[in-house]
């Protein structure tokens, strides 16, 4: 799983996927490593057990502030498709193609 989240932070560009889409700074601070630092959320959450919540294309980068509203439910996935998710989050539409390997 850690292998899984490493690979969709470097897919992503270590950005946050909402911050990109509202034309926000996209990253956070600069790690040690040289890396920004960015989480990893699964749009589907795991608990729910279904087939695919620990794929790839069932994760998105988001910084720690989007990252907890996202849990706290001031956000809404409105489309989970093939190609991408759409959140209303803080009243806004926001679009984050799925990552596909």
């Amino acid at each position: 799983m850690a292998q899984l989240l490493k690979k969709s932070k470097s897919l992503r560009i270590y950005k946050c996927s909402i911050c990109e889409q509202l034309g926000q700074n996209s990253h956070g601070f600069k790690k040690k490593d040289g890396t920004y630092y960015v989480e990893a959320h699964h749009v589907e959450p795991v608990t729910n057990l279904k087939q695919g919540n620990l794929s790839i294309n069932n994760l998105i980068t988001v910084c720690a502030n989007h990252h907890r509203e996202l849990h706290y439910e001031n956000s809404v996935v409105l489309v989970n498709d093939d190609k991408r998710f759409v959140f209303e989050i803080d009243g806004k539409k926001v679009e984050v193609k799925k990552i596909n390997i």
